[in-house]
């Protein structure tokens, strides 16, 4: 089930010949990814507003209040030139994300050893892969049911496939044996600054967490109350917080209904 393309935002649900293995051409459906619809209906953290205020700091950076003026101009130009922007600040923060995401990835399927002096030197130079691997050693995952890494979930509108739906990526989702002691919990990890040292997770990684608990539950035949979830924020100086609040999923769905009536007002 991959994404349709690269800068599409959603995913391809394919139909399989149960005999065969094969894919079926020509049938299946695009899922919007959860999200694409949170920062849809939400707001992204890098539109418009971003350059905005990215313009106004240059502004009191030369203590003028006219964003319009040459001087001002001038040096956002400059600045885009030199690749100062809000965008590239994103970029960072991506390329830092799939470091870590890359590296507990590994750890959870076993490409990877976090025992081994070989990955404990290559976390050094990295705060966020050290707050990666300081989080994986701390779990003790040794003695854990099955775990499963980058998990594809989908969930359908009233579990009618051909309805509203969407998909999302899990980056760990633990405890996944059938068993009375058993809890299932889906993590999710993050790079960006948290919101406060005690709650460090904002309401969009609540809410898209929301989203995988109920995608999850409905395809392993659960409630979704049996689903726990959890943020863990990895951070520069190699420490981690974690945040394991929930929001009831009814959340996500509303977004969904505001996502859709969005794009539809666009036709």
């Amino acid at each position: 089930m991959p994404r349709a393309a690269a800068n599409d935002p959603t995913y391809r649900f394919e139909l399989i010949d149960k005999n065969t293995g094969a894919i079926i051409e020509n049938e299946g459906i695009d899922l919007i990814s959860s999200t694409s619809v949170i920062k849809g209906a939400m707001g992204g953290s890098f539109g418009a507003a971003a350059w905005w205020g990215f313009k106004v700091a240059v502004g009191a950076l030369l203590e003028t209040n006219d964003l319009a003026s040459p001087e001002v101009l001038e040096m956002y130009e400059q600045l885009k030139a030199g690749k100062v922007t809000p965008n590239t600040i994103r970029d960072r923060g991506g390329s830092r994300g799939n470091a870590s995401h890359g590296l507990l990835e590994n750890f959870a399927l076993g490409r990877e050893d976090p025992a081994s002096e070989i990955v404990a030197a290559k976390c050094q130079a990295d705060g966020y892969q050290a707050a990666a691997l300081k989080w994986w050693r701390d779990q003790k995952f040794d003695n854990e049911a099955p775990l499963l890494a980058e998990k594809k979930v989908r969930y359908f509108v009233n579990n009618v496939p051909g309805q509203i739906g969407y998909m999302g990526t899990a980056d760990l989702i633990r405890n996944t044996a059938w068993l009375k002691s058993c809890v299932p919990e889906v993590v999710d990890y993050k790079t960006h600054k948290p919101a406060s040292k005690k709650l460090p997770a904002y309401p969009e990684d609540l809410i898209q967490l929301a989203s995988y608990r109920l995608a999850y539950a409905a395809m392993a035949g659960i409630p979704v109350e049996k689903v726990k979830q959890r943020v863990v924020v990895l951070c520069e100086d190699g420490t981690y917080l974690e945040d394991t609040r929930s929001v009831d999923p009814r959340v996500f769905l509303a977004l969904l209904e505001v996502y859709w009536a969005m794009e539809g007002a666009k036709k």
